[in-house]
C-alpha cells in the first residue's frame, strides 16, 4: 500500500513528514508540551491554559502515533 492511498486524517496528520524519525521526533515533542504544561500548571495555579497545553500535547502525540503505527502495519513509509 502506498502514502497516498492511506486515510485522509493519516495523510492530514503526516503533513510534510516523510520518514519515521521525524514523525518520532514529533510525538517526543508533543510529549515534552504535555510535561511542560503540568509544570506551568503546578508554578502558576492557571488550570485554564496548562490543562489547554496538556489536552494538545496529548491529543497530538497519540495522533502522530496513530498515524506511524497505521503507515507501519500498511509499510507505506518511503
Amino acid at each position: 500500500m502506498t502514502r497516498d492511498e492511506a486515510p485522509e486524517l493519516v495523510r492530514l496528520g503526516l503533513t510534510g513528514i516523510n520518514k519515521r524519525s521525524t514523525a518520532w521526533v514529533f510525538v517526543v515533542l508533543c510529549g515534552v508540551i504535555a510535561i511542560a504544561a503540568c509544570v506551568y500548571v503546578y508554578v502558576t495555579r492557571d488550570w485554564l491554559f496548562g490543562s489547554a497545553g496538556v489536552l494538545v500535547g496529548v491529543g497530538s502525540g497519540a495522533w502522530y502515533y496513530t498515524c506511524i503505527a497505521w503507515m507501519d502495519r500498511h509499510d507505506a513509509w518511503d
